[in-house]
């Protein structure tokens, strides 16, 4: 089976376009990215808002450039090379949580 990809398909942009809003995007995609490959036997997803006339604004492209524009550079904010070291029980609750997290990602 081919491994599907998220692309907007048609809409004002044409087919496929990136820019492109389509009216009811690919239900296997869930929250993937545009352009982004899905693994092929994902479920399809039933969200309850997906239509464009549901939740798209005209004003959407302004909002989403000036968040990307206000994000700070984790490049610059983190300061990577400073170890640390997390207390034995934080560790297991990360590590707790972080597969919780991934475990229920898709889950139905």
């Amino acid at each position: 089976m081919a491994t599907p990809k998220c692309s907007a398909g048609p809409g004002p942009g044409g087919a496929g376009a990136p820019e492109a809003v389509v009216d009811l995007p690919p239900q296997h995609c869930g929250l993937a990215a545009r352009g982004a490959l899905v693994e092929a036997g994902w479920p399809e997803f039933q969200f309850a808002l997906s239509q464009k006339l549901e939740i798209w604004s005209e004003d959407a492209p302004r909002i989403c450039a000036q968040a990307a524009a206000s994000q700070s550079d984790p490049a610059t904010a983190i300061s990577r090379g400073t170890p640390f070291e997390l207390p034995g029980d934080v560790e297991d609750a990360v590590v707790q949580l972080m597969t919780y997290l991934i475990e229920n990602e898709t889950a139905v």
